[in-house]
């Protein structure tokens, strides 16, 4: 059986990777079976599909990013030879964080029924509104019609910032109805020290600036990884931007065709002059190699984020 998640919104499809994860974790409590990798190796990969699983449980294998490491030709080869998707006791989730080229043979193959796909998009302005309302009330916690509005502007359309501060508002609130000046204490910094700001200290290769605003950032209580993802994020929207620019797109067909917010969009605009394509392509790599060090333990998270912003700048 396979299970594939992919698309932009990558805070959807990292939720229900966890769901399954969690889920499969609840059934199957020894924990033999089930295999993560993030830094893909096929050799590995093929035995641990081709080992019987341990007691009479069944086996889950997650595969990170295969696009990513360009390994879904060699991997596609192998499914369809063993005819893995036929085992009822093997699950072999692939989880993409990044774009997916819709004509490569694996995704072809992935979306196809039985099995089970989902393309988790990018959250339009209306549908973040929408997500943000519910889960505030799910949390227990009330909002202000404005005071929502606000949060969204104010995190950019970013959900992982969005998720963020939705938790700390309802922790201060305890409560009590969120308001509009609720939103201003707590984004007010966050506006003036956004990952914005880092990414164009980035681009002017002002590295005392980046790391500065990097530190104000893990002061602040966000984690490495958290700051990782949205670097990963932004320079992801950044190329997408310069070549849709490059085509002559107008502004307004870009916001369109990405679901990027106007007020992130313009902040983009401003960053396009301190990146060419090629260069945007070169940090790009480098901060999704930074990623698999840290999650694979080769690095040690602040060290690789200090590391990176030293290259990128």
């Amino acid at each position: 059986m396979f299970i594939f998640l992919y698309g932009e919104n990558t805070f959807g499809s990292t939720q229900k990777l966890k769901e399954i994860i969690d889920r499969y974790k609840q059934i199957h409590q020894s924990g033999l079976n089930f295999l993560r990798l993030v830094d893909f190796d096929f050799d590995y990969f093929k035995d641990a599909v081709e080992t019987m699983p341990m007691f009479t449980e069944k086996k889950l294998i997650i595969l990170e990013n295969i696009f990513r490491q360009k390994a879904d030709d060699k991997i596609l080869e192998f499914l369809k030879n063993k005819k893995i998707g036929e085992d009822q006791d093997i699950v072999i989730v692939f989880s993409e964080e990044d774009k997916v080229d819709e004509r490569k043979s694996l995704f072809k193959f992935l979306i196809e029924k039985p099995n089970i796909s989902q393309n988790f998009k990018a959250l339009t302005e209306a549908k973040l509104l929408n997500w943000a309302k519910i889960e505030i009330n799910k949390r227990g916690g009330e909002i202000e019609d404005t005071a929502l509005i606000n949060l969204i502007h104010g995190t950019g359309n970013d959900i992982w910032s969005l998720n963020k501060e939705i938790d700390k508002l309802i922790s201060y609130k305890l409560g009590k109805k969120i308001n509009g000046d609720d939103v201003s204490l707590f984004i007010s910094d966050k506006v003036q020290n956004n990952i914005f700001k880092t990414i164009e200290a980035l681009g002017t290769k002002n590295k005392k600036l980046a790391l500065n605003l990097i530190e104000k950032h893990l002061f602040q209580g966000e984690n490495e990884i958290y700051l990782l993802t949205m670097i990963v994020y932004q320079f992801r929207n950044l190329i997408r931007v310069i070549d849709l620019l490059s085509a002559k797109n107008l502004p307004k067909d870009i916001i369109k065709k990405t679901g990027i917010h106007p007020f992130a969009f313009q902040k983009i605009v401003q960053q396009v002059k301190n990146f060419n394509r090629v260069r945007s392509e070169q940090i790009y790599r480098n901060i999704l190699d930074t990623e698999i060090a840290i999650k694979t333990g080769k690095m040690e998270a602040r060290l690789a984020l200090e590391s990176l912003i030293m290259d990128i700048s």
